[in-house]
């Protein structure tokens, strides 16, 4: 379940597994600890500024849970919502979420919150590690995250603006 979490994200290549980065772990399909995993761990806790061990503690499963783009890890709580890239653009909620269009209390996900960020994937955004942006893959229950930061734009502007003339 971990391989499958961390291919979903880009830092472990599953075998089967297509467009990867030849620059992250490659294991096969299944669930076994090896040196790939953790060194996806590794690479995983790195970017969300955890403490840097290669081990599942509690503090990055706890973050792998919060996320809002898990797909099929069969953690309770886990899948949020998910969407497929500009090509396809196509969009899924969990409609077993505590779901709240205003106002979240520490139960609920914020549905604009988690759509704002599930669009910037049908654009063509990729994860941010900076935890104000709304493209960072994280978001706590009770949590609304619905201004566009500095790096959400800087990304949309980098895929859609138009070249400038020097």
């Amino acid at each position: 379940m971990i391989n499958h979490y961390l291919s979903a994200f880009g830092y472990l290549k599953l075998n089967h597994s297509i467009g990867l980065s030849n620059d992250h772990a490659s294991v096969k399909d299944k669930d076994e600890f090896d040196e790939h995993l953790e060194r996806a761990i590794k690479s995983f806790q790195k970017n969300f500024h955890l403490n840097v061990t290669g081990r599942l503690d509690s503090s990055t499963l706890d973050n792998m849970i919060d996320s809002t783009d898990i797909i099929g890890v069969g953690m309770p709580g886990s899948v949020l919502a998910h969407a497929a890239p500009p090509t396809i653009g196509k969009m899924h909620f969990d409609a077993d979420e505590n779901w709240s269009i205003d106002n979240p209390n520490g139960d609920q996900h914020d549905l604009v919150s988690v759509a704002t960020h599930e669009i910037g994937h049908i654009l063509g955004l990729q994860h941010s590690t900076n935890v104000d942006a709304i493209m960072y893959p994280f978001m706590n229950r009770g949590m609304a995250k619905r201004k566009l930061s500095d790096d959400d734009i800087d990304g949309i502007a980098a895929l859609y603006a138009p070249a400038r003339k020097t």
